[in-house]
């Protein structure tokens, strides 16, 4: 494919221009380089805001794809999101589709598992270090918008259960999240505690910390039966 195509102006005058497939092909190469790059689960590259029939949560889904056409916007500048919602509600889905978005405009975007963050930041603090976990917070902290999935579960995190490592996961959140948003880093998390618990695991002043910079957004719809019987179609097709 050409990079520049000739074309004749009013006057009859031949001139290069830039071929617009060819920009088009490398738009999408783009993207999909980044994509990869974002470590956004495969699982969701095919999924986008209207994959499901939002009904509860329909409201929450329109702001969610307000705030990744408006990213730019100087009134979004301090804003992170909190997709509340319990298990196949959606959240997760709306997160990915909002990086996706976000990714086509040229923003750098990171996802990553809640567990895997926290292992990371533990890892790096000063107790112990290795260099994949202080290659991957670099990606992070460079990111300008960072999805946090399955956030703030105590019950998927064995060191929770003893007091000494309780508060150092504490601690590790609240300068994660307090350095980065300083530096101008945006989140959108995903979880399913709500905040007034969230407030009573995690204490005051964290609670704090993400109540004034974040935006709470609820998920009450049921898309795993959806996700089934797609699944399902999908077998069928390959078995017929």
């Amino acid at each position: 494919m050409k990079k520049f195509i000739e074309k004749v102006d009013s006057n009859g005058v031949s001139y290069q221009a830039l071929n617009p497939k060819w920009a088009e092909h490398i738009q999408k190469e783009r993207y999909s380089y980044f994509l990869k790059e974002s470590n956004i689960p495969s699982d969701y590259w095919d999924l986008d805001f209207n994959s499901f029939k939002w009904e509860k949560s329909l409201d929450s889904v329109n702001k969610c794809e307000a705030y990744a056409k408006n990213i730019r916007h100087p009134d979004f500048k301090n804003i992170s999101l909190y997709l509340y919602g319990t298990n196949s509600s959606g959240k997760t889905t709306i997160a990915c589709s909002i990086g996706k978005n976000l990714i086509k405009q040229g923003l750098n975007v990171q996802y990553v598992q809640s567990g895997d963050l926290i292992a990371f930041l533990l890892k790096t603090s000063g107790y112990s270090s290795d260099s994949d976990s202080i290659s991957r917070l670099s990606k992070l902290n460079s990111a300008d918008i960072v999805i946090i999935d399955d956030a703030f579960d105590k019950n998927k995190s064995i060191m929770w259960s003893k007091e000494d490592s309780k508060a150092l996961i504490i601690s590790a959140w609240d300068l994660y999240f307090r350095s980065a948003l300083s530096n101008g880093v945006r989140f959108i998390i995903s979880s399913n505690i709500e905040m007034g618990q969230f407030g009573l695991d995690y204490g005051k002043s964290l609670f704090e910390l993400i109540d004034r910079n974040f935006v709470f957004l609820t998920f009450f719809d049921e898309i795993k039966i959806v996700r089934k019987k797609k699944q399902e179609r999908v077998f069928d097709k390959h078995m017929s």
